[in-house]
């Protein structure tokens, strides 16, 4: 009796997987199965096998370039099918960003290593730092973990970059600095989420003689490599703010993480004045305040800028980082200097669109001195009582210096 319900069941499960089929080949869908195909299906692995991940033969790769209008940089790209990568490490000047062992040989070769809140917003306009799940499509197309990190790795670091990603072992930062020559670590966007903020993390991907997905502290610095950005681009505002007060329209310019006013402010108050009480020198250079005054000139949203804000500022010009005062370069006043304007043809190159003028400066005394040769502007930073520091250039170098409060210079507000 046992026997025949088995051969009978057997039987039924034949006749009802030949009857799916012929309807398959009659209208072809695909129903829906009956517990007794379920059942039936349960008792034998699946024939299916699973594909294989794409390869080498299956991916287009393109190679180009792109400049960062930052900073002139030109890198090379590579586009892997629908992905369009950085084929360097990115070398962009960021603040808590440095050069392995702080050599600038280290930044040329391998990009400079960059903590994660820096990394976020490291990238160019139309780029950005991928993620977890885009550094896996990239591994997934080279032929998954197993092989991936031989195929993306430069063939100076023992690979065979099969695909022009040229990965570069640039090693790590942190507390100190190791790994270089044997280890890559890139971060992606994707935090970890911890509740700590001590412990606040994001994943990295490692690659060295194996690929790993790592989570990690914020804290330490890797390399970045950034990714086309494919959403449409906003449309970008205009580089322009309008004082409410008296509806004067300025130009500004955004540089590093700071964004200025790229005009000397001319906003009317009490103690304030024109180069030599000409209407017209307020309006080419903008108005001269006593320092009382100019420490609430700025309009709402911005500020007189700090003491380390200035050298925040002349540091990212000259092309290092840090906020150390005091600091005189050629380079900087240079690349901060307006490309007309100044006496004896000793314009700059407005690198940044800061467009440094000649402004001079004025007195309590009523004298002025130095308009077409020196531009001198307030600092929020107190000296003593009876003192200030603020920020000059001329045609040589820029200074930190120290003035008395009662004196007329020019005011460059930042925004908050």
């Amino acid at each position: 009796m046992k026997k025949q319900l088995t051969l009978a069941l057997v039987l039924a499960t034949t006749l009802t997987f030949t009857a799916c089929e012929e309807k398959k080949k009659q209208d072809g869908t695909t129903p829906t199965p009956t517990e007794t195909e379920a059942a039936a299906e349960t008792q034998q692995p699946s024939q299916e096998a699973a594909a294989p991940p794409p390869t080498q033969e299956t991916a287009e790769v393109v190679k180009g370039s792109f400049t960062d209008p930052r900073d002139d940089k030109t890198y090379k790209t590579v586009k892997i099918n629908t992905q369009t990568w950085m084929a360097e490490n990115l070398n962009y000047e960021a603040e808590y960003s440095n050069c392995y062992d702080k050599k600038p040989a280290n930044c040329k070769k391998y990009g400079r290593l960059y903590d994660w809140e820096a990394a976020q917003t490291a990238c160019p306009s139309g780029w950005k730092l991928p993620s977890s799940k885009e550094w896996e499509t990239l591994v997934n197309l080279a032929g998954g973990e197993k092989v991936a990190f031989k195929k993306l790795k430069a063939k100076s670091n023992n690979g065979t970059d099969d695909f022009n990603f040229a990965a570069l072992l640039g090693g790590e930062g942190g507390f100190n600095f190791s790994g270089i020559g044997n280890i890559g670590k890139w971060w992606s966007s994707t935090p970890t989420y911890s509740d700590s903020d001590e412990e606040r993390g994001a994943y990295a991907i490692a690659i060295g003689d194996e690929y790993m997905l790592i989570p990690s502290t914020v804290r330490y610095s890797f390399s970045v490599r950034c990714i086309q950005d494919g959403a449409k681009p906003a449309k970008a505002e205009a580089a322009t703010f309008t004082d409410p007060r008296d509806n004067k329209t300025y130009k500004t310019a955004k540089i590093g993480t700071q964004t200025w006013l790229a005009e000397n402010l001319n906003h009317e108050t009490k103690n304030s004045k024109c180069y030599e009480n000409n209407q017209a020198n307020c309006g080419k250079y903008g108005r001269l305040y006593d320092w009382q005054t100019a420490t609430k000139a700025c309009p709402s949203g911005w500020h007189l800028p700090s003491r380390e804000e200035w050298g925040k500022l002349f540091h990212y010009a000259d092309g290092t980082s840090g906020t150390k005062y005091p600091y005189q370069s050629e380079t900087s006043s240079k690349n901060l200097r307006a490309k007309s304007g100044w006496e004896d043809n000793e314009n700059g190159t407005d690198k940044f669109g800061f467009a440094a003028l000649p402004s001079g400066t004025g007195s309590d005394k009523g004298k002025f001195n130095a308009v077409g040769s020196y531009a001198a502007w307030w600092s929020s930073t107190e000296w003593d009582n009876d003192d200030a520091h603020y920020r000059s250039t001329d045609y040589s170098f820029d200074a930190d210096d120290v003035s008395g409060k009662g004196e007329y210079l020019s005011v460059r507000c930042i925004k908050d």
